[in-house]
């Protein structure tokens, strides 16, 4: 059996989505041959050995198609010289005109498509079947203008794709609720958890400290850690709060230096084998958002030998089970987490290992593999074979 998967998920750099479906591709079944409808592109998951390690990189992206010169709507202009000149020599238009000259022929027998953005694709199946994967239901439950518009194409391919996939029950269970989608015409398959046996581990920080990784805004609900950090912090001076990914936002540095923990609470970008490191070595690692789909971290901070504490909401009770120290936290700022860091900052060392066991055993739990095979599972389901 032949699956093309299409480009979309792989014009980023770096990224979530792009890094499960890598593994998936990877760990996939010998009858299943996976083709990756991509010519260009800077996605650094893609290098690997096992896929496309000669990928080109393409010519011109978002970056630099207006050289050194910065200005407003530069991103907007790129996209819509992406949209309407013909043959604008963008990696998204290389991608494009490569994707539907490959599913026109129709030289396979399933496509899985990987984001919702392109929905022109949908034009060029040839009468083949596809499947879709809905990562979580965040632009529904917490929509914008653009978010809409984003959830109207992901709802689109939703109707009209042979199966979806969800990552979670959580997030199958509000498809349903939702978007009324029939139960059997989605299959849950979970992501797997990072490989750390030969990773060797160096602390990069030498003090005592609390991880918080990824994105900020809103639901997931940084400003709620803030608060219950800076109560913490009154009796613990010598911990700190280590953040991952962009530099704080203004509004984020006042309300830092409003608390008085402007010495106390960083951010820094950092590789994955930096931030195994940061995990490994964190008193614990803090997921306090209000919604996700799934939640890749808690597997990452349980592979590398890290605490997790837990919001005890949406998907999270189903990927941490009884591994994770669970807190409540919301938008409106009721919260026990401020207790929940010092119960575990004060744990006795056995205490603390029997934590780190169960959560490397439940890391054991979701494997690449598994994903893949249950993933084969429904692709012979939809050609019927």
């Amino acid at each position: 059996m032949t699956v093309y998967f299409d480009y979309q998920c792989f014009q980023q750099k770096v990224g979530g989505v792009s890094r499960c479906f890598c593994e998936l591709i990877k760990h996939m079944p010998a009858d299943i041959a996976c083709k990756i409808l991509v010519k260009a592109s800077e996605n650094l998951y893609l290098r690997d050995p096992q896929l496309l390690p000669d990928l080109p990189s393409p010519r011109l992206t978002y970056d630099n198609y207006a050289g050194a010169i910065s200005f407003k709507g530069r991103r907007r202009l790129f996209t819509w010289l992406d949209r309407n000149v013909p043959f604008f020599p963008s990696f998204t238009s290389i991608n494009r005109r490569y994707a539907k000259a490959a599913l026109a022929a129709g030289d396979f027998d399933i496509c899985h498509v990987t984001m919702q953005e392109e929905t022109c694709l949908l034009d060029y199946l040839a009468g083949k079947p596809f499947v879709f994967t809905v990562h979580d239901m965040i632009w529904e439950l917490f929509p914008t203008p653009l978010r809409q518009k984003w959830s109207r194409q992901k709802r689109l391919f939703c109707q009209k794709a042979a199966h979806i996939v969800a990552v979670s029950g959580h997030t199958k269970h509000d498809l349903m609720r939702l978007w009324q989608i029939p139960e059997e015409n989605i299959t849950v398959i979970y992501h797997g958890a990072p490989d750390m046996s030969d990773h060797t581990y160096t602390d990069i920080v030498g003090q005592p400290y609390f991880l918080f990784v990824g994105r900020r805004e809103g639901y997931k609900n940084f400003e709620q850690t803030l608060y219950a950090f800076a109560h913490f912090h009154q009796h613990h001076p010598e911990v700190k709060l280590l953040c991952t990914g962009s530099p704080f936002t203004p509004r984020e540095q006042r309300m830092i230096d409003a608390l008085h923990l402007t010495d106390k609470v960083r951010c820094r970008y950092v590789s994955d084998e930096d931030l195994y490191n940061l995990y490994h070595y964190a008193i614990a690692f803090i997921f306090p958002s209000i919604y996700e789909g799934f939640g890749i971290p808690i597997l990452e901070a349980f592979a590398n030998g890290c605490p997790v504490l837990l919001n005890d909401t949406s998907c999270f009770p189903e990927i941490g089970g009884d591994a994770a120290v669970y807190f409540h936290a919301d938008l409106q700022g009721d919260s026990d987490l401020s207790e929940k860091m010092a119960y575990i900052y004060s744990l006795p060392a056995d205490q603390r290992r029997r934590i780190v066991d169960r959560g490397r055993q439940r890391a054991e739990q979701f494997t690449w593999h598994a994903a893949a095979q249950r993933l084969a599972e429904v692709y012979r389901k939809v050609v019927g074979r």
